[in-house]
């Protein structure tokens, strides 16, 4: 999904177009309709250049629907600029964008900054961490501590948890609590 720059835009055109060419027979080109990116699921779309190809090599195995999937972009983003969409002049009506309010204001300057300090300074046997521990974590239930390993910000431990299986955390965000030590 290259958008900077025309170049990159072609370079990711010719490298689908390599990847197409090399099927001998037949390519099936297929998307999710979802996906997680950064821990989010976002809506998917299919390639750019599946529109560019000719439809009498294309075979739609699903039906196609105008609920397909909602372009992120215009396809038609690096084309010269239809000067009737721009707005030229201030508007009539409405009124500008307002800043934080008085109160909000008040909130934002109690809130106290996060150091890292703490980070640096973690220490499992402070927290009641031993191997051994038993555990409960906020997604994952409950556990056994099986190892811990590291020092500081970054001491992690291996947790083997009934229901999610073992999994490898860092203390400083894990959020566990001590069930029996």
């Amino acid at each position: 999904m290259s958008m900077n720059t025309r170049s990159e835009l072609e370079e990711e055109r010719r490298l689908f177009y390599v990847a197409l060419t090399r099927a001998e027979k037949q390519a099936f080109l297929t998307y999710t309709q979802s996906r997680y990116r950064w821990g989010k699921l976002i809506d998917a779309e299919p390639s750019r250049f599946i529109e560019e190809i000719d439809n009498v090599y294309l075979e739609y195995l699903t039906p196609i629907n105008e609920q397909r999937y909602k372009p992120l972009i215009d396809s038609d983003i690096f084309d010269d600029i239809d000067k009737s969409k721009l707005r030229l002049k201030k508007p009539l009506s409405g009124a500008p964008p307002r800043g934080p309010s008085d109160t909000q204001l008040k909130k934002l300057r109690r809130l106290k900054p996060v150091t890292s300090d703490t980070d640096k300074n973690f220490n499992a046997e402070d927290a009641n961490l031993s191997e051994g521990a038993k555990v409960e974590h906020m997604r994952f239930g409950r556990g056994t501590i099986v190892k811990i390993e590291g020092v500081g910000a970054d001491t992690k431990a291996e947790i083997d948890f009934e229901n999610g299986g073992l999994k490898k955390l860092l203390l400083r965000f894990a959020k566990l609590s001590v069930i029996e030590n």
